[in-house]
């Protein structure tokens, strides 16, 4: 038996007797188009109904399919509302479906063309899917902007590389340097990607150090360390970094490691993590929260008192917040 209580299965969708006659009525119109292609017209009372047991079902996480279709039905009812777009093309998107994750956050572009996070958003999985051709006009608005210049300057890196032209790469990549670690943690990484590439290891070490003071969890950045340690012959440091990189792809990368089904199998790998790689501290926070959603508050409060034990220079006003939060004021 795992450490958490296993999840009986989907939920059954329960709409209210009005709710369930839109929905039918929703396939019978195409998704809510009229025969002219217009979106058939709703009641307002009825719309916001489905609307919030969309919502409702979103938040409470355990059936993304069923919230993708109850979104999804939301959003063929009144096409132009962003932030019914902006929830599907997040669940599209952990779910790795980039092109229908793309398809929505584009459509929240259209009706909030300043919106930054949806900028990156549709910059992000036009370059998964390769179709970058037309995306520098938002990329350099990225560029631009104060909160997501980093991402900008990184993708703009990214697209002269791809063209051929490493000399302006490296020059767009330097001008990062002068940025917040937090900002431009990605390009530091492809910085140090490209020096790896020119044979400049101990420079892109230092690169890929940076990288991760700025985001301990990039994976890009662990699988770089571990190849930069072992070009310079550092072989014990390279296993490390490749273990630790191996361990976050099995934590991000399967679509189901977050479902209530694998609490047990994130748990474990999660433990794993903070034994290889106590430095990212986030990881026994996220550990602690994951035991005490599922109640075991005994783990939570071990979880904490090593993380604890991990950073003796912890201060003690966050110390004591973190024993009374997972801990119950247990000294």
């Amino acid at each position: 038996m795992g450490c958490f209580a296993q999840d009986s299965g989907p939920m059954p969708r329960r709409l209210p007797h009005l709710l369930r006659g839109l929905a039918a009525c929703l396939l019978v119109t195409a998704l809510g188009c009229s025969e002219s292609g217009a979106p058939t017209p709703v009641d307002d009372a009825d719309y916001e109904r489905l609307k919030a047991e969309a919502v409702r079902v979103h938040e409470r996480g355990r059936n993304r399919a069923k919230a993708i279709d109850l979104l999804e039905e939301v959003a063929a009812l009144r096409p132009g509302q962003a932030g019914i777009h902006r929830r599907l093309g997040q669940l599209h998107g952990e779910l790795k479906q980039n092109d229908d994750a793309l398809r929505h956050f584009e459509a929240v572009l259209e009706a909030r063309p300043d919106d930054l996070q949806s900028v990156l958003s549709v910059i992000s999985l036009r370059t998964a899917i390769n179709a970058t051709g037309d995306i520098e006009p938002l990329v350099r608005q990225l560029a631009d902007s104060d909160e997501f210049r980093g991402d900008g300057l990184y993708h703009l890196a990214l697209l002269r590389y791809e063209a051929g032209d490493i000399d302006a790469a490296m020059a767009l990549l330097d001008k990062a340097r002068t940025l917040p670690s937090t900002l431009g943690y990605r390009c530091a990484s492809l910085h140090g990607v490209l020096l790896l590439e020119e044979g400049r290891f101990a420079e892109a070490l230092e690169r890929f150090e940076a990288a991760r003071r700025g985001r301990a969890d990039y994976k890009e950045t662990l699988n770089g360390l571990a190849l930069t340690h072992r070009r310079l012959g550092n072989e014990d440091e390279a296993r490390r970094w490749e273990t630790i990189h191996r361990l976050f792809l099995d934590l991000t990368d399967d679509v189901y490691m977050k479902s209530r089904k694998r609490a047990d199998d994130r748990a474990v790998v999660l433990e794993q993590i903070t034994l290889a790689y106590p430095e990212w501290t986030d990881g026994f926070r996220d550990l602690a929260d994951l035991y005490s959603k599922h109640g075991n508050t005994a783990a939570a409060c071990r979880t904490i008192e090593r993380l604890v034990e991990e950073n003796p220079s912890m201060p003690d006003a966050m110390r004591n917040t973190l024993k009374n939060e997972y801990c119950g004021g247990r000294p």
